[in-house]
């Protein structure tokens, strides 16, 4: 019986770390122009706050809440996108690796390729934290989506010249 429990155990708990492990495949990260064709926005900005939020499932019926990383970064220079310099840009992305997250580190600065994604009004029932408004604009103006297939990294300062290049 314990060889049985200690079976289910393994194939549970590795069918689960596997599932995991496979979540985010960005088939190789894409060279900076690339990266820069396909985003909204490409800016440095220096973090200066983060939170982790539940955020409802597409479906209405479900009672899921997927975990996302809300990021607010300040804006030092800007490289593409109608956004300004020391404008606060709010950035999201998953929470971990495995769902493509990318971790952009308190006080410092990062180069981020960011993804617009339209306004998207959420009730404060949608949230499982009471302290919410009524209505929150989650999406919207100044709000970027981005993951580790993006390129979004750390400053680098042969990257911030390659980009330089390209405005």
């Amino acid at each position: 019986m314990a060889r049985l429990k200690h079976t289910l155990f393994l194939i549970l708990f590795g069918g689960m770390t596997a599932s995991h492990g496979l979540a985010c495949s960005c088939d190789g990260q894409l060279d900076i122009r690339s990266s820069w064709n396909i985003a909204s926005s490409v800016f440095i900005g220096r973090t200066i706050a983060m939170d982790t939020i539940l955020v409802p499932h597409a479906d209405p019926y479900s009672y899921v809440r997927q975990p996302i990383v809300r990021y607010r970064l300040i804006v030092d220079r800007v490289f593409k996108g109608d956004i300004s310099s020391s404008d606060t840009i709010v950035v999201f992305t998953g929470v971990s690796t495995a769902d493509c997250g990318v971790s952009l580190r308190m006080d410092r600065s990062h180069i981020v390729y960011g993804h617009f994604d339209g306004a998207v009004i959420v009730r404060k029932n949608d949230f499982d934290s009471g302290a919410r408004s009524s209505t929150e604009v989650l999406f919207g103006l100044r709000t970027y989506w981005t993951d580790r297939c993006d390129r979004t990294r750390e400053y680098d300062q042969a990257e911030v010249r390659e980009l330089e290049a390209l405005r």
